[in-house]
């Protein structure tokens, strides 16, 4: 019934455009491909049908979010009202989604890009169905409505979320690259460098020969001096007396493996070897990493490792894979939100803020026009009941008084 009335509708609308405006329409005409006319009303209405798609599917229909039964101007006002604002919640975050999902899919070429375009449009479409399943709160349908609310929820949730980050990834290609190419470097080099620098270090009363002479000397404290266990002590500890007097290159043990040496002298060299490693470990990397600093790590990999850069890095000095670039996108915006770095994001959190607030208000919007009384009355099957039957005897009230009007016609 209600496709024939558009239908009438259109064709009057038709009748009426050749009638006002004949030599608009004899221009408008032309030949197809195959040497057939193109009525223009044909395509004007190809055109109507493809503006109502796209608005059904870009849109929420404030038709539906209230039922039948009982329906005032003020519900009509405020359905219009709460289904523009989950509408225009549901555009930002798509709009503002939509570059993540484009550069993260943006290595599949032209399929990425309709992949991309397609998801967009899919999520639009479902988050506008979710608002109109979560304000029908009609009686026996409570589960379906929360969990229309619970899906409108996380999906603008986690697109508020995106919505930040795909602005992050459009605008800070640079900073994305810098930080990627700082993992890479942080990785291959500073990484081993830095677990180098932890293999070194070493806690001085632990090293086994140092323990042992701190007992010799202990010992050789308690005894009488200028005896025999005193001189057997002392050589265990330092050898003999005359080579202690020397310096330790001139010693006899002295070109023999350190595990031969006397045990305090061995004590001192093995420290100072530790001790050295560690310096020189630690030397390395604060030299690397000074290197880096003067460089910067973009152009230490393009200079110095131009393998690594050439396979991740493209001649704008921006990442080749987007899902490298989403990653890290997604790891700065993250980091920096979560330590209160909100200044730094600038403008995707002006976006993310935006997106949040829309889509909270838009979310609360549904939930309370649900529970409003005269949706609840618009749903109910016994207000539906009671209305036809206002409008039934209306009917015989109006029926009876035309037959009494006829009669009385007929006797005059």
């Amino acid at each position: 019934m209600r496709d024939r009335q558009e239908q009438n509708s259109l064709n009057e609308d038709l009748r009426r455009l050749q009638q006002q405006y004949p030599e608009l329409v004899s221009k408008a005409k032309q030949i197809n491909r195959d040497g057939k006319e193109t009525n223009p009303i044909a395509v004007y209405g190809h055109w109507k049908k493809a503006k109502n798609w796209l608005k059904e599917l870009l849109t929420v229909d404030s038709a539906k979010l209230h039922g039948k039964a009982y329906v005032t101007e003020e519900l009509e006002s405020h359905s219009r009202m709460v289904a523009g604002m989950v509408t225009i919640a549901n555009l930002i975050n798509a709009g503002t989604a939509f570059p993540l999902l484009l550069l993260t899919m943006a290595d599949m070429g032209l399929l990425g890009l309709f992949l991309a375009a397609g998801t967009n449009l899919g999520l639009i479409k479902f988050g506008n169905q979710a608002g109109e399943v979560a304000a029908a709160n009609k009686p026996g349908n409570q589960f379906w409505s929360e969990t229309g609310l619970i899906g409108l929820i996380c999906l603008n949730l986690l697109q508020s979320v995106v919505s930040g980050v795909g602005t992050q990834l459009l605008l800070d290609q640079t900073n994305i690259s810098n930080r990627f190419a700082d993992e890479m470097i942080h990785k291959q080099t500073i990484a081993p460098l830095e677990a180098q620098v932890k293999e070194y270090q070493f806690d001085p009363d632990e090293i086994e020969s140092k323990q042992q002479c701190q007992a010799l000397e202990s010992k050789l404290i308690k005894v009488q001096a200028n005896t025999s266990e005193s001189s057997r002590i002392f050589n265990q500890a330092y050898g003999s007396y005359e080579e202690y007097q020397l310096p330790l290159e001139q010693r006899s043990y002295y070109n023999s493996p350190p595990s031969q040496w006397a045990v305090c002298p061995r004590a001192r060299y093995e420290e100072e070897q530790l001790t050295n490693n560690l310096a020189t470990a630690q030397q390395e990397l604060q030299e690397f990493n000074a290197k880096i600093a003067d460089k910067g790590s973009l152009a230490y990999l393009q200079q110095q490792k131009p393998d690594i850069y050439d396979q991740y890095f493209n001649e704008e000095k921006e990442l080749k894979s987007g899902m490298e670039a989403t990653t890290v996108a997604v790891e700065m915006f993250w980091e920096k939100l979560t330590n209160g770095d909100w200044a730094s994001l600038g403008l995707s959190m002006y976006i993310f803020g935006l997106s949040v607030i829309t889509s909270a208000i838009a979310v609360i919007l549904v939930a309370t026009h649900s529970k409003r009384e005269d949706v609840q009355m618009s749903w109910s099957p016994a207000v539906a009941r009671e209305k036809e039957r206002f409008l039934q005897e209306q009917r015989d009230k109006l029926l009876g008084e035309g037959d009494l009007d006829l009669d009385s016609g007929n006797k005059k």
